[in-house]
């Protein structure tokens, strides 16, 4: 199996012209939180948990999460997340706008294909037109994106 680096990843969520939504299930550590911001819609189980277990490990986080995080949350939370290693759980993910919604396991599959269905009946043309102006920072990702491989590379 070939790896593929998390910058890369991003790279390519943050081009699909398409709405993105992903469905977390579990404990999601640090570079798969950062991957998940990526995307346009966020839904999760109840026992869905984001690790950030970089800090444990002694790495600098990943997966553009120090990029993403602060668009959802002020800096001084932030700082205080990447810098404890915090466990966040579903409500507190819901509670601090990073998921849009989290359901019980055995309706997650249903509901979260409910709600794509309702999302997706967006023309493609507003999609592409609000993507465009949503990631209009495209440039500062990549110079970002840059800057986290050389730290990982050390």
């Amino acid at each position: 199996m070939r790896f593929i680096p998390d910058w890369l990843i991003v790279r390519k969520l943050i081009s699909f012209k398409k709405i993105l939504i992903v469905g977390i299930n579990g404990d999601v550590v640090s570079p798969f939180f950062g991957l998940s911001l990526a995307a346009d819609f966020r839904f999760a189980t109840a026992n869905t948990n984001f690790v950030l277990s970089h800090i444990k490990y002694r790495l600098p986080p990943s997966g553009a999460l120090p990029f993403f995080l602060p668009m959802y949350l002020c800096q001084s939370k932030v700082t205080e997340l990447l810098f404890r290693g915090t466990k966040l759980t579903a409500i507190e993910l819901k509670k601090l706008g990073l998921i849009n919604e989290f359901y019980n396991e055995s309706e997650f599959i249903e509901k979260t294909k409910a709600e794509a269905n309702q999302i997706c009946e967006v023309s493609l043309n507003v999609v592409k037109s609000t993507k465009k102006l949503l990631y209009r920072n495209k440039n500062e990702l990549n110079k970002y994106l840059d800057l986290e491989s050389e730290f990982m590379l050390r």
